[in-house]
């Protein structure tokens, strides 16, 4: 048994469609495209334990992957700090997160934008495999601004 269906087309598809009508068996064609659509649908309610399992395990790596990042940007901020920078740098570290801190306008925006680029140009020269530069940044102003702040007096006094 065959069931009649009706559908609505845009009116330059049926233009289209009366030009290549020998050509094309619109029957044949709506039907396979729909018995298409609903095995991928079966399929994903067949695996919904599935894909739940998999989101869980795919949060639980974004999380880890952030935290391993934050670590990793810490442990260079510190060390950026005590054995590669000078004294303009980190005064402009300093004052870049001052500065983030007061204005969200679109400077604030760009300059945000370029530090992730700069994170992630330093990861890639000390890091091989998976990296999160939104967090390794702030690992890395974190690590860096807390051993400024230990280090501040002795240089400034």
């Amino acid at each position: 048994m065959v069931a009649r269906l009706t559908i609505s087309v845009p009116d330059d598809l049926i233009g289209l469609l009366k030009k290549y009508k020998s050509q094309v068996n619109v029957s044949r064609l709506c039907s396979a495209a729909i018995e298409r659509k609903i095995v991928m649908l079966k399929a994903l309610d067949e695996n919904s334990d599935l894909l739940t399992k998999a989101a869980a395990r795919l949060r639980a790596e974004r999380a880890r992957l952030g935290d391993e990042s934050a670590a990793e940007g810490y442990k260079a901020g510190v060390c950026w700090v005590s054995n590669a920078a000078d004294y303009g740098s980190i005064k402009w570290l300093v004052d870049l997160e001052e500065f983030s801190k007061r204005d969200s306008s679109s400077v604030a925006t760009k300059v945000w934008q370029e530090r992730e680029e700069l994170a992630q140009d330093y990861a890639d020269e000390i890091r091989e495999g998976s990296f999160d530069p939104e967090n390794w940044w702030k690992g890395f102003m974190k690590g860096a601004l807390a051993t400024w702040e230990k280090l501040r007096p002795l240089v400034e006094e």
